[in-house]
């Protein structure tokens, strides 16, 4: 049946499925959340939002669970499940078991800016909800890696993830699949970083005394 792929893309517990069947791509009209009902989405074009009550603006979808959308569109297996979803990937995975055993390869977004906003910067349910992802993920896909655009993949374990997200700009891909991959140690990842941020801030303390210099005549 060729490659098949789903990506699920959006904003809060809304998300719109990407369906990829060898060279055909489908979008599925639904949003995926951890109902299947309808919800109402305000705002526009990217930047469209769930509103608790329907507004002026606002459109009515369709909403389905990731578990429903899959055997509706008989999917089996499952390439490349795609999750980017502005902090709420708890809610679209929250039914999501039988689209899980399916899949060999999961790319998941983690974004400590996100799930800041949305739990009001309470660092301790941030921590929860990355850890409770990440090990619902690891349960069915075991081996995880950072997906580093310098370094290549990275392998980490569920304490590290904070910390690696925190180093490169509080926001990253992780890759969840069920066979290893070539990649490097979060450890030779760390050092390397180091050694990039060194470079440059020595870069910008050049600069600053270039500029004092210039000042100074």
């Amino acid at each position: 049946d060729g490659i098949r792929d789903i990506g699920v893309t959006g904003v809060q517990t809304c998300a719109l499925p990407i369906f990829l069947n060898g060279a055909s791509i489908e979008i599925v009209p639904y949003a995926i959340s951890d109902s299947s009902s309808v919800v109402h989405l305000s705002g526009k074009n990217s930047n469209r939002h769930i509103s608790i009550e329907p507004g002026y603006d606002s459109t009515i979808v369709n909403s389905k669970r990731l578990d429903d959308l899959v055997n509706t569109l008989d999917l089996d297996p499952i390439s490349l499940l795609k999750i980017d979803v502005e902090g709420y990937t708890d809610k679209v995975l929250e039914n999501a078991d039988i689209c899980l055993k399916r899949t060999e390869n999961a790319i998941v977004e983690f974004s400590i800016l996100d799930l800041t906003e949305r739990f009001e910067g309470k660092r301790n349910l941030v921590e929860n909800n990355v850890s409770d992802v990440f090990q619902k993920l690891k349960n069915y896909l075991p081996f995880v890696y950072y997906m580093s655009r310098s370094a290549g993949l990275v392998q980490i374990e569920r304490s590290e993830l904070l910390e690696i997200i925190q180093v490169e700009a509080m926001v990253g891909d992780f890759l969840f699949t069920t066979e290893p991959k070539n990649s490097i140690s979060i450890e030779i990842f760390l050092l390397r970083r180091i050694r990039e941020l060194q470079y440059e801030n020595h870069l910008r303390i050049l600069h600053l005394r270039d500029l004092e210099e210039k000042m100074r005549y």
